[in-house]
C-alpha cells in the first residue's frame, strides 16, 4: 500500500500540474456562543483544489461534535493557484499561521488570519512572507515554538532537523541543528513548556522515537522499536502526552513524553491518517483518501464528528485556538539580543545560535562568517571562480538557487577541485596569473575561513583528477 506522502511527493514535480486548496475549519472547545459574538477560533484544514483553485475555509464558532459536511464556511483565495500546503501551524496568540508549500518548497508566514476574514475584503497571498526556500520534495514537517519564536522543521531526504527565527524575513537564516543518524524524519513536534522536540525516524522499516532538548543537545532514545510511517505528530502540553498517526500500523497513538504508556488509541484497518491536532479531549484527523475529517475523544478513541471536503482531498489540520499554547511561560530571549537565533533552553536560560555559515563569539551573543561560501554544498569551478551552490537547493524546485563564489585572482585557468570538510579547506590546480610562469600548473590551497589562497605545489604535471585523503 503506497503511503500519501510518497504520493503527493511524486506529484509535487516541477510541471507543477496539481493544485491545492487550502480550508479552515472553524471549531470551539467551549459550548456555542451567541450569535452576536466574535471568537477567532477554528480547525484548519489544507485542501488539494478540485474542482476549485486554491483557497482557505474559515469555519466560526462551531464545536467540533457539531461539524457535518452542511456546516457554513468562510472562504478565502489564495492567488498562487499552484500551492500545496501539506504541513500548517496555527499561531493563534499571534492571529498568523505557518505552512510550507510543496509547490515551491518554502516555508511561509500567514498573518493576520483570524475566522472572521471574507474573500471580498482579504488578499490571502499579499499577507504571506517566505521565510524558506530550498526544502527537498519530501513532506517535510513543522512546528513553532511560540515562547523563542522559532520555526523547527524536519527535512526527510536532506535528513536534518533545523531552526529559523519565525520574524524573520531573511530566507538564509537557517540553522541546521542535527544531522547526524537523522534518518528519514517524516514526523516532528515540540513542546515549549518542557522544551522538548520529538521526531520519528521510519521509513517503512522500524523505526524509532527520539527526544532532544530544543538546541539539538541532550538526545536520546525514548521507544527504540515498533513504528511504521509516522506521517505526523501532535503533543498535549498539558498532560504531557505525544500522539501520532502511523499508516503503515494504521493506527492512532500516544505515550508520555519519556515513551511509556504506550496504547494504541484506535487502529482503523485500510485508512490512512496523514495529520493530526490535539486540543483538551479531542483528536482532529485527516483521512486523504476518503476526503474527510475525524474527530474522536483522546482517551477512548470514540469517533464523535465527521465533515466530508469532497470532491477535494484534505491533508493537513490544525488549531486555531488560544487552547494550544500556554500563556505565562517566560521568554528568556527577550534581554538576550543575539545577533542570530535565540533559544530558551532546558536549564530555564536562553542561548544565542549563529545561522549556518557563522561562527558564535565568546561572548555568547555575536556571530561572525567563518566561509565565505556555504558550510554544505557543491563546489564547482570555472576558470576565475570558485563557487558553490547550497545543498538543500539540489533537492528542491526553488527558482532560486543559492550560489556564492569566491574570486582566484592570483590564478587563471582553474580546473580540478578537491573539499577537506573537516578542516574547511578548498584544494585546486590552476595556472599561475604571473607571466613568467603562466604556462606553469600549481596545486593551490584556499582556506574558507580566511579566503587566503596558497600555493601547496609550484610546478607539477596537470592531473586528470586528484582526491585527498
Amino acid at each position: 500500500m503506497a503511503n500519501v506522502s510518497d504520493k503527493l511527493a511524486m506529484m509535487a514535480c516541477p510541471l507543477g500540474i496539481i493544485y491545492l486548496m487550502l480550508g479552515i475549519a472553524a471549531a470551539q472547545q467551549t459550548p456555542a456562543a451567541p450569535a452576536t459574538m466574535t471568537y477567532n477560533k477554528g480547525i484548519v484544514v489544507s485542501l488539494f483544489p478540485f474542482p476549485y483553485p486554491g483557497h482557505v475555509e474559515l469555519f466560526e464558532g462551531v464545536d467540533p461534535k457539531e461539524m457535518t459536511s452542511a456546516t457554513a464556511s468562510t472562504q478565502h483565495p489564495f492567488l498562487e493557484e499552484n500551492i500545496l500546503i501539506t504541513t500548517l501551524v496555527p499561531d493563534p496568540a499571534s492571529n498568523r499561521l505557518f505552512f510550507i508549500d510543496v509547490h515551491t518548497n518554502s516555508i511561509y508566514r500567514w498573518e493576520n488570519v483570524t475566522t472572521t476574514l471574507n474573500d471580498q475584503t482579504v488578499s490571502t497571498i499579499n499577507q504571506t512572507y517566505k521565510l524558506y526556500e530550498g526544502l527537498s520534495r519530501a513532506i517535510c514537517k513543522l512546528d513553532y515554538d511560540f515562547v523563542s519564536g522559532n520555526l523547527y522543521w524536519s527535512d526527510p531526504l536532506l535528513h536534518w532537523i533545523a531552526v529559523l527565527p519565525a520574524d524573520s524575513d531573511n530566507t538564509d537564516g537557517k540553522k541546521i541543528l542535527l544531522s547526524d543518524d537523522v534518518d528519514y524524519v517524516a514526523a516532528m513536534v515540540l513542546d515549549s513548556e518542557s522544551k522538548y522536540l520529538f521526531w520519528v525516524s521510519s521509513a517503512y522499516e522500524d523505526g524509532k522515537m527520539e527526544r532532544s532538548n530544543l538546541l539539538g543537545g541532550d538526545r536520546q532514545v525514548i521507544i527504540p522499536s515498533s513504528f511504521g510511517f509516522v506521517d505526523d505528530m501532535a503533543l498535549d502540553m498539558t498532560e504531557k502526552k505525544l500522539y501520532w498517526v502511523d499508516s503503515y500500523r494504521m493506527t492512532v497513538e500516544s505515550a508520555d513524553y519519556n515513551g511509556n504508556g504506550r496504547r494504541v488509541v484506535r487502529r482503523l484497518v485500510g485508512t490512512e491518517f496523514t495529520s493530526i491536532a490535539v486540543i483538551e479531549s479531542n483528536i482532529c484527523l485527516i483521512n486523504f483518501d476518503n476526503y474527510e475529517m475525524q474527530c474522536m475523544y483522546k482517551t477512548s478513541g470514540d469517533r464523535y464528528a465527521y465533515h466530508s471536503f469532497y470532491p477535494s482531498n484534505p491533508y493537513a489540520v490544525g488549531f486555531q485556538n488560544p487552547g494550544v499554547q500556554k500563556t505565562g511561560l517566560q521568554n528568556n530571549c527577550v534581554t538576550k539580543a543575539c545577533d542570530h537565533i535565540c533559544v530558551n533552553t532546558d536549564t530555564s536560560q536562553a542561548k544565542c545560535l549563529c545561522k549556518d555559515g557563522y561562527t558564535l563569539q565568546p561572548n555568547g551573543i555575536s556571530c561572525i562568517q567563518t566561509n565565505p561560501l556555504f558550510d554544505s554544498g557543491v563546489v564547482i569551478t570555472n576558470s576565475t571562480h570558485i563557487c558553490m551552490i547550497e545543498i538543500s537547493a539540489l533537492s528542491s524546485s526553488a527558482k532560486n538557487k543559492p550560489l556564492r563564489c569566491e574570486g582566484t585572482t592570483a590564478t587563471k585557468d582553474t580546473r580540478h577541485i578537491q573539499v577537506h570538510v573537516a578542516k574547511n579547506l578548498l584544494y585546486y590546480t590552476a595556472n599561475s596569473s604571473n607571466p613568467t610562469t603562466a604556462n606553469k600548473t600549481q596545486l593551490l590551497r584556499f582556506e574558507l575561513s580566511s579566503k587566503s589562497h596558497w600555493v601547496v605545489v609550484q610546478d607539477m604535471e596537470d592531473p586528470d583528477d586528484f582526491i585527498n585523503l
